[in-house]
Formats: structure tokens, sequence, C-alpha cells
């Protein structure tokens, strides 16, 4: 998995993770924008779909292939104590910040694994046919945002996927706007009140 670190010598940092088709930096001015003393190590997908970047695979009708995004969020696991151990930063004071097909990624990890990054901020996305555990899961914090007329991340399967939170224990604060699938300005500010508010000392 390509990879950038900007050190700021913060206690704090962004782990970014952009939606379908996008790169390293396109979530760095949201980040810089939440908060902008905190590190940032920014993620790029190794998926190409049609020429496009995926943090992982999917079937031709839309469904989620289970078995490598099981792999690939195991994998991030691993890559981020390694990265945190060679850069000095803690991933007891790491945010997840996630568009789309990158919150998707971590939100089968929430939903399935022990993440050493407890809290994520999702701007749309979507649980689809993702299992989940009975296991607790009540020190994860989640930021979610839902699109109302958003056709890829729809309402309702937005709402399936708050069920699945609720089920684990998740601690969530949701956000609905009127809009579509983009990152709106309202999402940016109820973010960055919600990372303040949740942010260890």
């Amino acid at each position: 998995m390509n990879y950038e670190y900007i050190d700021k010598q913060s206690d704090k940092t962004f782990v970014l993770l952009h939606g379908t088709g996008g790169n390293l930096d396109d979530l760095q001015s949201i980040a810089t924008y939440i908060d902008d003393h905190a590190n940032i190590l920014m993620l790029e997908g190794d998926v190409l779909e049609y020429g496009q970047r995926r943090f992982f695979k999917r079937y031709m009708d839309g469904s989620y292939d289970l078995d490598d995004l099981d792999k690939r969020a195991k994998k991030l696991e691993t890559h981020l104590k390694k990265w945190s151990k060679h850069h000095g930063f803690s991933l007891d004071k790491t945010t997840f910040i996630g568009y789309s097909n990158g919150a998707n990624l971590v939100i089968y990890s929430y939903l399935n694994l022990t993440p050493s990054v407890k809290q994520l901020i999702a701007f749309h996305g979507m649980t689809k046919n993702m299992p989940h555990q009975l296991t607790d899961a009540t020190d994860l914090k989640v930021f979610y945002t839902i699109g109302m007329y958003d056709p890829l991340t729809t309402y309702k399967a937005s709402q399936d996927s708050l069920k699945l939170f609720k089920v684990r224990g998740i601690q969530l604060t949701k956000l609905v706007t009127h809009q579509g699938h983009q990152i709106i300005e309202e999402e940016l500010g109820e973010a960055k009140k919600w990372y303040i508010e949740n942010s260890q000392s």
C-alpha cells in the first residue's frame, strides 16, 4: 500500500483513505481543516478497477469481495502498527478519515476486527454485504455522514449500516444532509466539532 507521512511534530495523527478513483492527497485539505496541527498519514489504494484506485475488490454487481476485504483490513492493521513505530506516532491518538470506499475498509475493520485506531470520521460509507461480530466494541467512536440523495450510498443502505454499528455497541454520531455523494461544508464543520469533542488530551 502506497503512503506518505507528513510529520508536524504533533501528538495527534490522521490516517486518510480516499474514495474510488482517488489518490494520496485527496483528503489532505479536509484533515488540515479539521486539525491543522495533526500529523497526516495519507494512504493510496492498490486495487485497480477500470483504472480507478480502490482499497479492496468488489464484484460486477457492486457487492464486496469479502475475502479480499478481510485480507486488506488485516493488512492495514499490520501496516499501521509498523508505520506508527517507524514514524513515532501513537495509534491511541490517531483518527481515521475515510471517504466512500476508503471509509468502507475501516468500517469493515470496526465491525469485525479489534482495530488499534479507535476513532473514525466516515464520509458516505456503506456496509453493503459485510458481516459483523457481536463482541463488544464500545471503545470505538464513529462520526458518520449520510446524503439523503446520495445515489451510491443510499439513505436506506446507510440506515442498515447504522444498525450494525449499534449491534456492536460502537459510539455513533450521525449527520444526515440533503445532498448527494459529495462532501459538503456542513459535514466538514460537524466533523471538526465532533473531533474536537472526542480528541484525546
